[in-house]
C-alpha cells in the first residue's frame, strides 16, 4: 500500500477547491437552508476514521446546512451503533463487524455512505521490549481482541492469512476502553486493535509499540449508520449531513494540516501521533461493491459454524437515496 493514499474524487475535490479560491465555502452557501436548525444526536466513537464528521462541524458544515448537531460518546463503533439501536442517538459511525452483527440481530440499521477506508487503521500491536519480533512469533502468545469488533474480525483474517490455526494462539477478550491497559499490564502478549488503542497503549506504555497488518487481506471502512425509519422519514436532512461531510471532504483534500489539528483535538490525541498516521486513511465517501463483499466476508466469519447459512443480500441494508441525491456518481455498487 501506498503510503500517501489518494482518490479520483480526492483530486476532483482539491481542483474544484482550488478554483474557487476556498470553493468549500461556495458549496456552503448554496447548502444554507432556511428555518430553525434540526438536532441530530450523532453516538461518537473516536478515532481518526470520523475526520469528516470532526471537519464538518468544526467548519460550521453541519449548522450551514440546518442541522445542530448533539452528540454522545462511545468507547468503540460497536457501542456508538447500540447507542443508535436503543434509540439514543440517530447517527453513528461503525466498522462492517458490529454492523452486520447488528443485521444479523434484526436490527434494522442501514449504511448511508462509507466515509474512510485504510488497510492500516487496525492492526496485531505488541510492545517495542516484546520478543514477538516477527509474525511467527505470535505462536502460543495471548492475544487480546474487542469481540464484535473490527479488531475480532481482523484478528481472523490474520491468523488465516499467515497459515494459523484455531488453537496456536490463546485468544483473550478485552474491553475497548480497557484493551491498552491489558497490554501494559503484560496481561496480553499482544493486541489486536485499532490505532487509538495503539496510541493510549503507547501512552500506558511510555513507548512507541509495534504493529502487524494485513495490508493486502483486509480492507476496513467505516460507515455512516442509521435505523431505516428513521432515514427514511428524514431524507433532506439526510441530505444535508451528506453535503457537509463531502464539503469536509474537500477540506482535506487542500488543508490536511488543519484537519489533522481539528482531529487531534477532537478525540484527545497529541497532534504528533495522528499526523504520523494520517496517510494510513482514504477519507473518500462513497458505496461501492468493495463494502458489499466486506460484509459477506463478515456474515461467513459470524455464520462459519453453520456452513448452510444462507448469504444475505447486504444491498437491502444500504440506504443510498442521500448519496445519489447530492452526488449520484458516488453509488457504483452493481445493483
Amino acid at each position: 500500500m501506498s503510503p500517501t493514499i489518494s482518490s479520483r474524487r480526492n483530486l476532483l475535490l482539491t481542483a474544484v477547491a482550488l478554483a474557487t479560491a476556498g470553493g468549500s465555502a461556495l458549496l456552503l452557501r448554496a447548502a444554507t437552508p432556511p428555518g430553525t436548525p434540526r438536532r441530530v444526536m450523532v453516538a461518537e466513537s473516536p478515532a481518526v476514521a470520523s475526520a469528516l464528521f470532526y471537519v464538518a462541524r468544526d467548519q460550521g458544515y453541519f449548522e450551514a446546512a440546518g442541522i445542530a448537531i448533539e452528540t454522545i460518546k462511545a468507547n468503540s463503533g460497536k457501542e456508538a451503533l447500540d447507542h443508535v439501536a436503543r434509540g439514543d442517538a440517530e447517527l453513528a459511525m461503525v466498522a462492517e463487524a458490529p454492523f452486520v452483527r447488528a443485521v444479523a440481530t434484526g436490527i434494522p440499521a442501514r449504511i448511508i455512505a462509507t466515509v474512510e477506508t485504510s488497510e492500516r487503521n487496525t492492526g496485531l500491536i505488541v510492545p517495542d521490549a516484546s520478543p514477538i519480533r516477527t509474525i511467527g512469533d505470535i505462536k502460543g502468545r495471548r492475544v487480546g481482541f474487542c469481540p464484535g469488533t473490527s479488531s475480532e474480525y481482523f484478528l481472523a483474517v490474520f491468523l488465516q492469512a499467515n497459515g494459523f490455526h484455531d488453537g496456536d494462539i490463546a485468544r483473550v477478550a478485552v474491553a475497548p476502553k480497557e484493551a491498552h491497559n491489558e497490554l501494559a499490564a503484560g496481561r496480553v502478549d499482544a493486541l489486536c486493535g485499532w490505532q487509538e488503542i495503539r496510541a493510549r497503549a503507547d501512552q500506558a506504555l511510555g513507548h512507541r509499540t509495534r504493529i502487524f497488518y494485513a495490508e493486502g487481506f483486509y480492507l476496513e471502512t467505516w460507515n455512516l449508520v442509521g435505523l431505516s425509519d428513521y432515514l427514511d422519514a428524514n431524507p433532506e436532512l439526510m441530505q444535508g449531513f451528506v453535503r457537509a461531510l463531502l464539503q469536509a471532504q474537500a477540506f482535506i483534500a487542500v488543508k490536511p494540516k488543519e484537519a489533522v489539528t481539528i482531529t487531534a483535538a477532537a478525540i484527545g490525541i497529541d497532534r504528533a501521533t495522528i499526523a504520523e498516521m494520517w496517510h494510513d486513511y482514504a477519507f473518500d465517501i462513497g458505496l461501492d461493491n468493495a463494502l458489499i463483499a466486506n460484509l459477506e466476508g463478515h456474515w461467513r466469519l459470524a455464520t462459519k459454524p453453520d456452513a448452510a447459512a444462507p448469504l444475505p443480500d447486504f444491498m437491502t441494508d444500504l440506504a443510498p437515496a442521500s448519496l445519489q441525491a447530492v452526488d449520484p456518481g458516488r453509488v457504483t455498487y452493481l445493483r
